[in-house]
């Protein structure tokens, strides 16, 4: 591997993988600062996907996860590229594409990143939560890299970056536990609502299952 490329949509540690990889990666490799090293890294068209991948076989392809109801919770913080009302029952359009909700977009987004995955050898999964366990972080994510063959530093440095915003831009959270605390929050509000049950209806159950394995 010379280089490595981050997908992700927006609000799924895109920043934050990059953030911990260019300054910890044991090896030299071309990563750009906001991890678009090849092309925008929040592409969703999958024919533009599997070209990039296609025409860089010695990139490393990392696909960031976040599951859906945090991630929803991050979108309406922050909407960037996406036209939406934030009402989970409205269509939202990114790039001039339209999609029936924010959740079928949410669904698009994951089937293209799984078919790159059962497809390439060189694209993988992270997930964005499994990067603000101070203690573990080291290990999943040398776990991950190790068949290429990649290796990170120490736990100091990532420590140090999990303590602050993995962006300036948009409204980031001030630290990793901040982050996971929210997570409980959201998902102790969203506990048996009529909104949660929308998004269980519309979300493809297998995708979540499968990521949630990565």
């Amino acid at each position: 591997m010379n280089s490595i490329q981050i997908f992700g949509p927006f609000c799924t540690g895109t920043n934050l993988i990059t953030k911990i990889l260019k300054q910890n990666i044991n090896e030299p490799l071309n990563i750009h600062w906001e991890g678009h090293t090849h092309i925008w890294k929040h592409t969703i068209r999958l024919p533009y996907l599997e070209n990039c991948i296609k025409k860089n076989k010695n990139t490393l392809f990392i696909c960031m996860f976040r599951p859906l109801y945090e991630w929803i919770a991050s979108i309406r913080k922050k909407q960037y590229d996406l036209k939406w009302d934030k009402n989970i029952k409205h269509q939202c359009i990114l790039r001039n594409i339209k999609w029936k909700t924010i959740i079928h977009l949410y669904n698009n987004y994951y089937s293209n990143y799984k078919h790159l995955i059962e497809n390439y050898d060189n694209v993988i999964c992270v997930n964005y939560y499994k990067l603000l366990d101070n203690a573990r972080v080291k290990t999943y994510i040398n776990k991950k890299i190790a068949p290429f063959p990649l290796t990170i530093k120490s736990n100091d440095n990532i420590n140090t970056i999990l303590q602050h915003p993995a962006k300036k831009h948009g409204k980031s959270v001030k630290n990793a536990n901040e982050a996971l605390l929210k997570k409980k929050l959201i998902n102790k509000q969203l506990k048996n609502t009529n909104e949660k049950k929308i998004m269980d209806k519309i979300v493809n159950t297998s995708i979540i299952q499968y990521f949630t394995k990565q």
